[in-house]
């Protein structure tokens, strides 16, 4: 048995998902956190739901992101909820502010141009709705 081991068994694991609360304050941040875990028509991601409050948690607490300015996108987050996000949180975000995009769920390339994208839930494995609802890097 390692040392570690020995240390983690007896004191227990720290929990990653709870945030580290700093008392920081990023007032000119904003923040878009997408988790998607089940798709309509493409595999489930398990554990995203997970991943994406667990982010939500460190821009929050850790980074200090105020709360009128985190937007959560889960179930059935699609193309248009995400760049609609996106939109409305641009402007918020001050000069010298971080627009933060956490996305948890099915990522790839376009098939046709190699261009990575997003798959929001009702993404569809033809290619042609394939790329009618990805969202592609290059428009966020």
């Amino acid at each position: 048995m390692s040392w570690w081991f020995a240390v983690v068994s007896a004191w227990g694991a720290p929990d990653i998902d709870e945030p580290v609360k700093t008392g920081a304050s990023a007032p000119g941040d904003a923040a878009l956190v997408v988790g998607i875990e089940d798709y309509f028509l493409l595999p489930d991601v398990p554990h995203a739901d997970r991943d994406a409050n667990a982010f939500r948690g460190f821009l929050r607490y850790t980074r200090g992101v105020p709360e009128a300015r985190l937007r959560t996108l889960g179930k059935g987050a699609n193309r248009e909820q995400i760049l609609a996000a996106v939109t409305e949180l641009a402007p918020t975000v001050a000069s010298d502010g971080v627009l933060w995009v956490y996305f948890a769920g099915h990522g790839a390339a376009d098939p046709a141009s190699g261009e990575r994208v997003l798959l929001g839930a009702d993404t569809q494995a033809d290619q042609a709705t394939f790329q009618a609802r990805a969202v592609k890097l290059s428009e966020l």
